[in-house]
């Protein structure tokens, strides 16, 4: 993932902090599509890395729904770091380098990130490459959709409406594009899963599209051994698990 000096600046202002101090840090408040898989998968004693962790609050979430659990999070702030180390002394934060996660391969039960992929643009497929390696089991990471053509456009990180002028990219990725990315993962992927539904872009976002699918992708990885992928797709999207299941026959 490539970052400028001033995008990497626009992560590290104080209502940046502030926002992810003060919301997403317990069950109530996850996305339908977050708590659709979340209620699903088993994760008591397990590791999770979560990409994009900010302040912590999923570290918050993940406590309070599995109790027992391995935590690492990671960002590329080192404010919204040190505020997570504050919070939840008894987690692993640390701050990422962006480009390659600095983890050995098949490390983690589960690596998980929300609201942070359409934040990047074509850079986001390497640092799904690196989520895939070190996870072992399950990636579970959320991205905007259409069946119309990708189309990127810029997010304004005003979160209290104070005029700032932070930005960042704002990506919706044509669905079949991003299966064919899923599908060309090595070792090929046991199962994906995804799950979602139609809103408007955030407000603050200026993107020539009107209507966007919220969704996440649950990829369950492959031995190597497996010659095929199963899918369950439940995206709102006019047959759109047959035409996915056609294209990969």
């Amino acid at each position: 993932m490539t970052m400028s000096e001033t995008d990497f600046k626009n992560w590290c202002s104080e209502s940046v902090k502030k926002f992810y101090s003060e919301n997403r840090s317990d069950p109530s408040r996850l996305y339908k599509s977050e708590k659709f898989f979340l209620e699903k998968i088993n994760l008591r004693k397990r590791s999770i890395l979560d990409i994009g962790c900010a302040c912590g609050g999923f570290y918050n979430i993940f406590k309070k729904l599995y109790h027992e659990i391995n935590y690492t999070g990671i960002d590329v702030s080192p404010e919204l770091v040190e505020a997570a180390k504050v919070t939840y002394p008894e987690a692993d934060f640390q701050v990422s380098t962006p480009g390659r996660l600095e983890f050995e391969s098949d490390k983690f039960d589960l690596v998980y990130s929300s609201g942070v992929f359409h934040l990047i643009e074509s850079e986001w497929k390497n640092l799904f490459r690196e989520a895939y390696r070190v996870s072992k089991d399950k990636v579970l990471i959320d991205f905007r959709v259409t069946i119309k053509k990708e189309c990127v456009g810029r997010i304004q990180l005003d979160f209290y409406g104070a005029g700032e002028k932070n930005y960042a990219v704002y990506t919706v990725l044509n669905i079949f594009d991003l299966m064919d990315y899923f599908h060309a993962l090595s070792p090929k992927p046991l199962k994906i899963s995804a799950y979602g539904y139609m809103n408007k872009p955030s407000p603050m976002a200026d993107i020539k599209i009107d209507e966007i699918c919220m969704a996440f992708f649950l990829i369950e990885k492959g031995s190597g051994k497996n010659s095929k992928t199963a899918y369950n797709i439940e995206l709102p999207f006019a047959g759109i698990e047959k035409s996915i299941r056609e294209r990969y026959l």
